[in-house]
């Protein structure tokens, strides 16, 4: 392994990959370490019963993408339209007319003028003028979308990140033929012998020349060092000397959340058939949500389990969890969904890896100042992950602008002049 680097990035998902290739565009030396044994983060793939290799982690990219399609197509990755016509379902029925509108009050956090930072998120959505109907959506959309309990959040920090999260026509617009992780492992073939699998890192010794980046195989000394990991895993590192407090309290306050993948598959799109689009929206249970996830040779519905259900779904076992999910789909479509080919459970609880939900948060109340803290950095560590994005964070385009983010703001300081070392607490 290399010993002696201008820049260390440590993680191999899209925003360490996207880092890594900026900075060696630009002529510096890189050394990649990731503690797992494959590249892509929370973007991977399994081969489901069926042999089909298919996306279980991070998957979907919508038109207003820019970043993440300009990958795609420079490695010649083609786009997968995911988009049916017809009409979606909600469930219960009777809620159906309503969940535009828990839709639009939810949205609408983005252009709140200010939201109170000591105002509870849930607190918020009762004190709605809206039906039960309404507000059981939104607490089902945020636990779906978030990965988290609703209950623990704060109204500032949902608002932050929806005003960070552009409207899209289509959230679940396109796939990647053959895999989004395919084009992971793409960014990262263009490495070549840069990145370093199955290496965790344990500690970073940060002195006035740069840093010493510790493994358990070697250290690797470097100017500077990008963190594109989730918050809770940079958390867990050892810095010495510690990092400045205002750094490490901004990396402790986030959460991971709890979200499990559910890919059933069927011999024909009998959702078609009927007119219908295949996506589904639950107020009950809380935090359930069904799309069409069908390409040009499968058929199939993927359901996201999210937040507190994914949790009480893990104790069902992996043969239970099939079990609710066809479940629930027979409740939707009836007795066409009865008979799936295979059914694909891919968990992602809460792990030392960063894994989890697609994006960490902070819960809590409070001003949502932790983004800025950690996008600022310290005198020789940046901070990149999705989490971090300036645009559509929780996303693989985030991760992809945060990466390139990080990547530029260190050119500029290896560009620059010395910085002054922040060594103390």
């Amino acid at each position: 392994m290399t010993t002696d680097v201008d820049v260390v990035v440590v993680g191999a998902g899209f925003s360490g990959l996207t880092a890594a290739a900026a900075l060696v565009a630009a002529g510096r030396s890189v050394t990649v370490l990731e503690a797992r044994r494959r590249v892509g983060g929370r973007v991977e793939s399994m081969l489901d019963g069926l042999g089909r290799r298919v996306d279980s982690g991070g998957q979907y990219l919508a038109d207003e993408m820019y970043a993440i399609r300009a990958l795609a197509e420079r490695f010649g990755a083609s786009l997968v339209r995911n988009e049916s016509p017809g009409d979606s379902i909600t469930l219960p029925k009777e809620c159906h007319d309503e969940w535009d509108r828990a839709e639009q009050l939810y949205e609408g956090l983005r252009d709140l003028p200010h939201a109170g930072p000591h105002v509870a998120f849930d607190a918020w959505v009762e004190g709605l003028e809206a039906s039960e109907c309404t507000k059981a959506a939104i607490r089902s959309c945020t636990d779906g979308q978030m990965c988290l309990d609703h209950r623990t959040l704060g109204l500032a920090h949902v608002a932050h990140q929806l005003e960070r999260t552009p409207p899209l026509a289509a959230e679940l617009q396109y796939s990647i033929e053959g895999t989004m992780h395919a084009l992971a492992e793409r960014l990262a073939a263009s490495l070549g012998d840069r990145v370093h699998l199955g290496t965790a890192v344990h500690r970073i010794e940060r002195d006035e020349g740069g840093a010493a980046v510790h493994t358990d195989g070697a250290v690797v000394r470097c100017r500077q060092v990008v963190m594109a990991v989730p918050p809770t895993a940079a958390a867990r590192l050892t810095f010495d000397p510690p990092l400045p407090q205002h750094l490490a309290d901004a990396l402790s306050s986030f959460r991971a959340g709890d979200v499990t993948k559910i890919l059933v598959r069927y011999p024909q799109p009998f959702w078609h058939a009927r007119g219908l689009d295949g996506t589904v929206r639950f107020n009950d249970p809380c935090g359930l949500y069904v799309s069409d996830a069908s390409a040009s040779d499968a058929h199939a519905l993927v359901m996201f389990v999210g937040g507190p259900l994914a949790a009480a779904w893990r104790g069902l076992g992996e043969a239970g969890r099939k079990q609710r999910a066809v479940h629930h789909l027979v409740q939707a479509f009836g007795d066409d969904a009865a008979r799936p080919i295979d059914v694909l459970v891919r968990d992602w609880p809460p792990d030392e890896w960063g894994g989890g939900g697609y994006c960490q948060f902070v819960t809590g109340l409070g001003e949502p100042t932790q983004i800025d803290t950690l996008m600022s950095g310290t005198d020789c560590v940046q901070f990149a992950s999705t989490e971090l994005a300036e645009l559509f964070p929780g996303y693989i385009e985030g991760a992809v602008h945060a990466g390139s983010r990080a990547a530029q703001r260190t050119i500029d300081i290896l560009d620059g002049p010395p910085p002054t070392p922040d060594l103390k607490e």
